[in-house]
């Protein structure tokens, strides 16, 4: 067999042909692609052991893009729960190892979250997904090589996960990328004498031109409260995404709204199940209804716009669940968890601001937001001078010296009536002046006061279930002495004197009541008076209470505009500030010296909310915790107001009617504290809430 064999100039040409192409395939530059159409062609969805095509919404595709573009230095999302911006972070980094191989670092809030996201997302992604198999050193048998929580690439590409606790972990590495996951947690909180995690990140980045910082996180508290988010939002261009009404094609920025803003969302409050959002067209009389069938296309057809175009360094987006496409993330299912928020406190109040609207909360600001005029709206005729649905009043009595020989000293008593899910009426504030403390005859006041007969909207007396005064504000041996003979009497043990406590630096202890009382003094307890604040400020910020149109003889007079407004400043004196150094806590302040005008009436308040717990925890505490049960919570229903002699039907607040249920667990008793017979007439009409004067 011959074999032909080509002259060397040949050789060398088809050599030199072969060599080019290699190179060329080699070193060829990969074609521009932008994060959402990577994430479309190569990201993948990997829950639990199941791995699915992943499909960028339009509302993501902004940030997707941003966070895979080495021109924007810095980004910043401040969203809502269930957006599905985590998965936009796990292709983003995907992005960088695989396509465009970078060095980037992931922080978590802790080590112990560091490392469960390396062992219950990132490796599993690793081995899952194609494209990252391929350029992970794993072993014949498919298993990583790598320990802990760092990552080596075939392609140059390398990766770490740390906790954002230990300052350490911000220096000696050399990163070109990196995310701040959770931003708002307390392991990004600058240690003792330490820096801001933020700037550490960005210094790692000073030597590269194409370096990026993203923190991404729900936001906890505002930046005035250490809020850590919502400080870099401000700092941002502050992009929020715009959408056209599909009815008459205005432009504007959902957001939740209240009853009286121009649009946002509403329901049927007979149903909550009927929702729907209403547009901010302001040049309408009847404003568009739009379903939530719209929300697809007017999505797909939005845009995000900045709103501080003039900052070109940071992005900023806020994002909410108004967007999501979540199926348990509906409007309906929104309407329903801010309803069930509403009815629990305020913790579940923040969390739904927090994690649905991705806002921070802030009790300082709910409470400065219970305005005078917004509590005018709250004088309501109950139609006697205790309203029926009462099951327990409570009088909280505060007590102030008045200089050293207690010449100028007084008392002043609030009696609060609370019906199930502990809302309150307040029957009425009287200032007991005209003998100071170091008088007998002041004592004897407070006791004839403190004893009297109420007659409720049916006709029916009441009398007090329990009384709180203030331990100090004077002789605290006075006040002893006169609770020891009280609750020798009967129908008094229920008698108690409190003692109020702040823990400082904005700690809070278990429980607003405690567990037991003094142990040399019968009747004295020692309550959180910041837990108690906690609680009143959502109540006051909200409107929800009621105080009696129907003045009692020697007190405050609702009627009388000019008492009304003293007594509502008075009440609402107190306010929140946030704790310097500690994110997240609060103290109580008033202002000092003002004298009479001070913040008592908001003391007899807290006095008597209290004394609910302390009802609940002690013997016979069963009988008052059912009463006071979350499930028998007022809701709002139509009820008659009186404005400028006409009556005119709005929303107000009345009794939940109970669920059907045998009466023995559902009827709720009003207390028996005396042995008058009950009334027995036709009841009178319900509660009627009278206008501003």
């Amino acid at each position: 067999m011959t074999v032909a064999v080509l002259p060397q100039k040949q050789m060398r040409a088809r050599a030199c042909v072969a060599f080019k192409n290699t190179t060329r395939r080699i070193f060829k530059a990969k074609p521009a692609m932008t994060g959402t159409e990577y994430a479309n062609r190569y990201g993948k969805l990997v829950e639990g052991g199941k791995v699915m095509n992943w499909e960028t919404y339009d509302f993501q595709v902004d940030i997707l893009n941003d966070l895979c573009d080495s021109t924007v230095p810095e980004l910043v999302v401040m969203k809502s729960a269930r957006m599905g911006i985590s998965e936009c972070l796990n292709h983003a980094q995907q992005y960088w190892l695989h396509y465009d191989p970078q060095p980037v670092a992931m922080y978590r809030p802790n080590q112990a979250m560091a490392e469960g996201y390396m062992r219950k997302r990132f490796d599993i992604r690793m081995m899952r997904i194609k494209e990252m198999r391929e350029i992970a050193f794993l072993t014949p048998k498919g298993k990583k090589t790598e320990t802990l929580l760092e990552r080596h690439f075939k392609n140059g590409a390398t990766y770490i996960c740390l906790g954002a606790e230990a300052e350490d972990n911000f220096s000696d590495h050399t990163l070109k990328k990196i995310y701040l996951d959770e931003f708002d947690r307390d392991g990004y909180a600058p240690v003792k004498g330490g820096g801001d995690k933020w700037d550490m990140g960005r210094r790692r980045l000073a030597q590269f031109w194409d370096g990026q910082i993203s923190a991404i996180s729900t936001p906890k508290f505002p930046v005035e409260e250490g809020g850590r988010m919502h400080r870099l939002f401000l700092g941002s261009d502050q992009r929020h995404r715009h959408v056209c009404c599909p009815h008459c094609g205005y432009d504007f920025v959902p957001h939740w709204g209240d009853a009286e803003s121009i649009g946002g969302m509403r329901w049927n409050k007979e149903n909550p199940e009927e929702v729907w959002y209403e547009c901010h067209n302001p040049d309408l009389e009847e404003r568009c209804r739009i379903e939530e069938h719209h929300k697809v296309a007017m999505d797909k057809a939005g845009r995000w716009v900045p709103h501080r175009p003039e900052e070109k360094i940071r992005r900023g987006y806020h994002l909410w669940a108004w967007f999501s496409r979540a199926p348990k993330s509906t409007w309906k299912h929104i309407v329903r968890e801010w309803l069930e928020a509403c009815a629990s406190g305020p913790t579940q109040i923040q969390s739904f601001k927090n994690e649905v609207l991705g806002l921070p909360f802030s009790n300082a600001i709910g409470q400065a937001a219970a305005e005078v005029d917004a509590l005018m709206g709250c004088i309501a005729d109950c139609g006697g001078e205790v309203p029926a649905w009462a099951v327990g009043l409570v009088w909280g009595v505060d007590r102030q010296r008045g200089g050293l020989d207690e010449s100028q000293s007084y008392l002043e008593a609030s009696l609060w009536a609370f019906g199930p899910g502990r809302r309150p009426f307040l029957v009425g504030h009287w200032i007991l002046d005209e003998f100071p403390q170091n008088d007998p005859r002041a004592w004897d006041a407070l006791e004839t006061l403190a004893s009297r007969t109420f007659t409720d909207s049916e006709g029916r007396p009441r009398r007090a279930d329990a009384l709180a005064i203030d331990h100090n504000g004077g002789s605290s041996n006075r006040v002893v002495e006169w609770l020891a003979r009280m609750r020798k009497k009967p129908g008094r043990a229920k008698w108690f004197a409190v003692r109020g406590e702040s823990k400082g630096n904005g700690a809070r202890g278990k429980s607003i009541w405690p567990t037991t009382g003094a142990k040399n003094v019968a009747g004295l307890y020692t309550i959180d008076v910041d837990l108690v604040k906690d609680e009143l400020a959502p109540i006051l910020a909200d409107g929800i209470l009621e105080f009696n149109a129907n003045p009692i003889e020697g007190s405050v007079d609702f009627s009388d505009r000019t008492e009304a407004e003293r007594y509502f400043k008075r009440l609402l004196l107190e306010k929140q500030y946030p704790v310097p150094g500690r994110p997240g806590q609060t103290i109580w302040k008033a202002p000092k010296g003002l004298g009479r005008n001070g913040n008592e009436p908001g003391d007899c308040f807290g006095y008597a909310y209290a004394t609910t717990y302390g009802l609940a925890q002690m013997a016979g505490g069963q009988r008052w915790r059912r009463l006071f049960a979350r499930e028998n919570k007022f809701q709002a229903a139509a009820v008659r107001h009186i404005e400028d002699a006409e009556v005119i039907v709005e929303d107000a607040l009345v009794e939940e009617p109970a669920p059907p249920a045998p009466q023995e667990a559902t009827r709720i008793k009003v207390p028996k504290n005396t042995n008058v017979p009950r009334h027995n007439g036709p009841p009178r009409p319900g509660l009627i809430r009278v206008g501003r004067f």
